[in-house]
């Protein structure tokens, strides 16, 4: 932004886990249920110093300042607005708790000689979510093994559900054997240390030592 470039950040990931500054983004997108609120609604932070502003695509109504037309859902904007309040008001607490159960989880794997690779390293994550490469395991195949025993998914936020390496880990810089063995955790407010333990277990049956 300083070099003149217009800056919009996906901060869906990000709002309501990190203390985030809006001040220097012109645009920010914004995911309610990535905070605990209800899915099918979001927001798109517009700065008052952007030298641009976004363009209809869709005409109609003079909703939203006349960027999306269409009755706005109130229960969803009700929910989305308490869901913000309460994870600005835990956002610390949150984060020591997400951070503290994915930190056991990997001391168990690491306590029943599980190999893997942390992808990200715990200062440049968001606090309780995990990218993690298990040398010689497809994650696709882990994944199917591990069933309904442990939320997972494979490569990035940006391509879960996608057949294809993910674009987020080849930018990376990693190969795309090492997109193919990559999975994703996150241990949100509502875990427990039964579950990071009981989830360390369930992976270390599957992917062996």
């Amino acid at each position: 932004r300083s070099a003149g470039a217009f800056m919009h950040v996906d901060a869906a990931q990000g709002l309501g886990k990190l203390p985030l500054d809006f001040s220097e983004f012109d645009l920010a997108s914004v995911s309610s249920h990535k905070m605990y609120g209800p899915m099918g609604i979001g927001a798109l932070f517009i700065s008052s110093a952007a030298p641009l502003r976004p363009l209809p695509v869709l005409f109609g109504g003079g909703q939203e300042a006349g960027i999306r037309p269409g009755t706005v859902p109130t229960p969803l904007v009700v929910g989305f607005g308490a869901a913000a309040k309460v994870s600005r008001a835990r956002l610390a607490a949150d984060a020591a708790h997400s951070t503290g159960l994915s930190a056991l989880f990997l001391e168990e794997l690491r306590g029943r000689q599980v190999q893997f690779i942390e992808n990200v390293s715990a200062s440049q994550r968001v606090p309780g979510s995990l990218s993690l490469r298990f040398p010689g395991n497809d994650a696709m195949s882990i994944i199917a093994k591990a069933g309904d025993r442990i939320s997972i998914s494979e490569g990035s936020a940006c391509t879960s559900g996608q057949i294809t390496a993910s674009h987020v880990l080849l930018e990376m810089g990693f190969t795309h054997q090492q997109a193919a063995e990559t999975i994703r955790l996150y241990f949100s407010r509502y875990n427990t240390e039964i579950n990071a333990t009981d989830a360390a277990i369930a992976l270390s049956e599957i992917v062996g030592r």
